[in-house]
């Protein structure tokens, strides 16, 4: 009998829905993708927004037809399905599986329940689970819900993650995967254990938390009436993916100790891989756990780039159809340095513990392109060019904490379509940078993960070597090298000075780079 040829990686980010067709004879990927926008949650003063997931699963069908369609593929060609998507949201079943609450990774509803918890455990929290607690955690916003809601969280009968409430959909089985677990700040990172004396002194029922198991297990089989609605063939496997941006590192290639890689999407986590849990002292990264078993990651995050550029793009192209590529087109065309202008907008440098409001600076003066019949380009490589340095000085926080030189970058996400951004990047950082030849890095290892369920490949090693491209390295310019140090020296002042006169925010607020990695 012929072997099914195809799997499919389903992505759900913040912007909408891309369902990832991968032909395993061939390599060849096919998408269909759904926008779609989160509303704000009434009452919650502009700080809570809410999941509609009826409308995200009847746009996950509409991405999954259009993908096979695209793809002529067959849905009893399926070999293994697997899902992966934005971290840090969350969704509260009763009972009857029937949904109290859901909300996505901007929702920080549960700011006061955060600030008192972190007053009393932030330190032992830290310690455990990797993470200093923020209100985009499950355990702050469980918290809020016994405290405001009580005849809800009475109810409550399991928390999820977003793409373990799709797994339940396609297969019926509900369980989160340790990548997912660790965002909720109640999983202790090194045992990989839910934090029972944590959560049962919380006043939290410990039987409302899932099973948690290793990323490429196998959950079930899709039901038949999500193959009715999604298109799919009953008792297609479906395996355990896991968050957006470690499915990014999987498909990047990123998969032993010491790679390290830029999701260069909506925000840009920069993750390393470690063989041992790490936990920054201070409280200005995240620890996690790599979607590859065995394996942890250290997390710092350059911003919303993926965010801002789009805004900044809109801005300076207003009429074009894609202003995004216009302005990438447009850097192009522009000199190290960007006649003397300087942008931190949307380029960060993490703290999780003391968040900020995303104000960015832009200086410049008129009098170094005043003859130029264009000057529009250099105000266009200057965002560019605060992102390289954003990244660089994230790669150098790891550095700080790991004690690791990184010589070689990978990078996947809308950032690295094109060489433009990559070339930046190698120039700024002087590392090697790699890019993926899809810059759809999650949704491919949420379907290598799939791939992994379903037996098509025995390990993470052989699925990534099967399927994982990139292009050809690129490397800092020699002629370049003493401008871009100028350049990131100039960057840093700047930033220093901003953050000088930033105003901190309260817990409550959205700081950037809580957002999942994703176009």
């Amino acid at each position: 009998m012929k072997s099914k040829r195809w799997l499919m990686g389903i992505d759900l980010g913040g912007g909408g829905v891309r369902c990832l067709l991968v032909d395993t004879v061939s390599g060849a990927t096919f998408q269909g993708t759904r926008s779609w926008t989160f509303p704000t949650a009434e009452g919650s003063l502009g700080l809570g927004f809410d999941l509609d997931l009826a409308e995200m699963w009847t746009k996950l069908g509409e991405a999954s037809r259009s993908a096979m369609q695209i793809a002529q593929a067959r849905a009893d060609d399926i070999a293994g399905i697997g899902v992966t998507a934005l971290r840090f949201g969350s969704v509260l079943l009763d009972r009857e599986g029937d949904v109290l609450l859901a909300v996505p990774n901007r929702d920080a509803r549960a700011a006061v329940e955060c600030l008192q918890f972190s007053a009393s455990e932030g330190d032992t929290v830290l310690r455990d689970t990797g993470l200093w607690p923020l209100p985009i955690h499950s355990s702050a916003r469980l918290l809020w819900l016994k405290n405001q809601h009580s005849e809800v969280f009475a109810k409550a009968a399991c928390i999820l993650s977003l793409s373990d409430w799709v797994n339940y959909r396609l297969c019926g089985v509900k369980a989160t995967d340790y990548s997912q677990a660790g965002c909720t700040g109640l999983f202790d990172l090194a045992p990989r254990e839910w934090s029972r004396d944590r959560i049962e002194g919380l006043g939290l029922p410990i039987n409302i938390f899932p099973e948690t198991m290793a990323s490429g297990h196998i959950l079930g089989n899709v039901i038949p009436s999500a193959a009715a609605e999604l298109g799919l063939v009953a008792q297609t496997p479906v395996g355990l993916g896991g968050g957006d941006t470690q499915c990014g590192l999987f498909g990047s290639g990123a998969i032993v100790e010491g790679d390290v890689a830029a999701i260069a999407g909506t925000t840009a986590p920069v993750q390393v891989v470690t063989s041992q849990a790490i936990v920054d002292d201070e409280g200005k990264l995240w620890s996690g756990h790599h979607v590859v078993p065995g394996l942890w990651v250290l997390e710092s995050n350059g911003g919303p780039m993926g965010e801002t550029l789009s805004w900044f793009a809109r801005v300076l192209f207003p009429e074009a159809p894609k202003p995004e590529s216009c302005l990438l087109e447009e850097a192009a065309t522009a000199q190290i340095g960007a006649a003397g202008m300087l942008s931190t907008l949307g380029a960060e440098v993490m703290n999780a513990r003391a968040p900020s409001l995303p104000v960015g600076q832009i200086t410049l003066t008129h009098m170094t392109s005043a003859n130029d019949m264009n000057p529009r380009r250099h105000l266009a490589r200057a965002i560019l060019e605060g992102y390289a340095c954003a990244v660089r000085a994230n790669l150098e926080q790891l550095s700080g904490v790991t004690g690791q030189a990184f010589e070689c970058l990978r990078i996947s996400g809308g950032l690295s379509r094109g060489d433009v951004f990559a070339q930046l990047l190698a120039d700024v950082t002087g590392a090697e940078v790699v890019a993926t030849a899809l810059p759809d890095a999650s949704a491919l290892g949420a379907a290598l993960c799939g791939g992994i369920a379903a037996g098509v490949y025995s390990s993470s090693g052989e699925a990534a070597a099967a399927l994982v491209k990139t292009r050809e390295p690129l490397v800092r310019e020699a002629e370049s090298a003493d401008l871009c140090e100028k350049l990131y020296e100039d960057w840093s002042k700047l930033r220093a000075a901003g953050s000088e006169t930033t105003v901190p925010v309260a817990a409550a607020h959205i700081i950037p780079w809580v957002l999942s990695a994703g176009d």
